[in-house]
């Protein structure tokens, strides 16, 4: 079955209801993830999920802004891009600096990225600038196993709002994210041949995504022995900034859909089973996503059914 019909309207749809999803890309270095997530944006028939799920995205809100009727819908829509080097955050759609950005959590926003630029977008068009620009700025490097090797975890999020007011006093409006994550890869220091600042940038991306691997398995544990009656469980999101960034894709208020990306190739079996363990272990997380619903004019539903309960 092709990746989009798995992973396109569907989730669309989710955002839209009011779900947020998050979308990984995991895998060895070489193995397409970037090619799945990004592809060649310079050719209209080659580029990959994200910007095909951003035109899907404009497409239904566009069908759901025409129809008519008392619960008619309006959208608005955001972007953020940004990049996780060696633990530092910078923001793909922000000033060429390159600035250290800090991530942030309270009990309103959860955890959120201070600083971090929103574009508005208007329709597919935006959507596919912010998606050139945020990727022309990533970090990218030549290594043994890979010309043009992604040195980063990048995430693309987009924010989406919709509202329609039920009768002439309430509003009800939902809003969603939609997490793009294309991880930086995995790879074995001995096949990389990496050395001097390649080894560093190596070491650092397999230390966060040792840590993701991690928090994987300890939230199926926790899981578990929720399940068995047992007390809750520390879950190390905080031990690198990557699983602290994405704690709520890992667990928490989201459907989420990781995309383990292998090799064919025999060299790189060993890479590829840890791979497919790690899927393995993924897949058996239990998120609690539920819709992002506020209502407002809910004081003159009270006062209306207060007066209707008087007579």
């Amino acid at each position: 079955m092709p990746l989009l019909a798995v992973a396109g309207r569907p989730f669309v749809d989710h955002c839209l209801q009011g779900f947020n999803v998050s979308l990984f890309a995991y895998g060895q270095t070489s193995a397409g993830k970037t090619h799945t997530m990004t592809g060649n944006l310079r050719e209209p028939g080659q580029v990959g999920l994200a910007p095909r799920l951003l035109e899907l995205l404009f497409l239904q809100i566009s069908e759901a802004e025409g129809k008519e009727g008392p619960d008619k819908l309006k959208f608005t829509v955001r972007a953020s891009y940004l990049e996780l080097y060696k633990e530092v955050i910078t923001d793909l759609l922000g000033p060429a600096d390159g600035a250290s950005l800090q991530l942030r959590e309270d009990v309103c926003n959860g955890v959120y990225v201070e600083g971090l630029t929103e574009r508005e977008i208007l329709n597919a068009g935006d959507a596919m600038a912010v998606v050139e620009e945020g990727t022309a700025r990533r970090r990218t490097n030549e290594t043994r196993m890979n010309q043009e090797s992604s040195r980063s975890h990048a995430v693309l999020t987009v924010y989406i709002e919709s509202w329609s007011r039920a009768d002439s006093d309430v509003e009800c409006i939902r809003s969603s994210r939609l997490n793009l994550i294309d991880l930086a890869g995995s790879e074995r220091n001995t096949s990389s041949g990496a050395t001097g600042e390649r080894l560093k940038e190596a070491c650092s991306i397999n230390q966060s995504l040792t840590t993701l691997g991690r928090v994987i398995s300890e939230l199926v544990d926790a899981q578990q022995s929720a399940q068995a009656g047992g007390g809750p469980r520390h879950i190390p999101y905080r031990d690198s900034r990557l699983t602290f960034l994405l704690q709520d894709s890992l667990g928490g208020n989201s459907k989420t859909l990781i995309i383990a990306c292998v090799s064919p190739a025999e060299a790189h079996a060993a890479e590829t089973a840890s791979t497919l363990e790690f899927a393995q272990r993924a897949k058996r997380i239990r998120n609690r996503a539920r819709v992002n619903r506020d209502t407002r004019g809910d004081e003159q539903l009270l006062r209306r059914e207060i007066e209707r309960l008087k007579r």
